[in-house]
């Protein structure tokens, strides 16, 4: 019997052996270098996922601003264009009018000192006309 048992434990021991060879040498290695590598290789691929996704996203981003730039914005600047231009005609009415209102002053005061010299008996059939409440802040008295 010693000689099977020598056997077995020698079989025993060569398998250890063995095994802690593989796992533990070359191959142990070799099989930590491949994991190793594998996740790095995973961790650059899902970074470029990422970067792709992020550059995805970016646009995504740019096309919806621009959208709601020329949806929004772009139609709110042709409006104030158009008050502007509109402000600047009425502007220009106004000046008009007091050009207008200037001249009727004036010429309300020339007609009143040429009234003067008319007699009081044609003047009390001829008054001067009623001037309206809407206009007396911008004529005044013209007397």
């Amino acid at each position: 019997m010693g000689p099977q048992i020598f056997t077995v434990e020698f079989e025993q021991q060569l398998i250890i052996t063995v095994l802690t060879l593989v796992l533990g040498g070359g191959g142990g290695i070799a099989i930590w270098l491949g994991k190793r590598r594998s996740k790095k290789q995973q961790a650059a691929d899902t970074a470029t996922v990422d970067a792709d996704n992020a550059k995805d996203l970016s646009d995504a981003y740019r096309t919806l601003v621009e959208s709601q730039v020329n949806l929004l914005v772009k139609p709110l600047k042709e409006q104030v264009a158009k008050d502007h231009e509109q402000i600047e005609h009425l502007e220009q009415q106004q000046k008009k009018l007091f050009a207008a209102t200037r001249y009727g002053r004036e010429l309300g005061h020339w007609l009143a000192d040429t009234c003067g010299f008319f007699p009081p008996e044609w003047l009390k059939t001829h008054p001067k006309p009623h001037l309206p409440d809407i206009l007396r802040e911008d004529f005044g008295d013209l007397t």
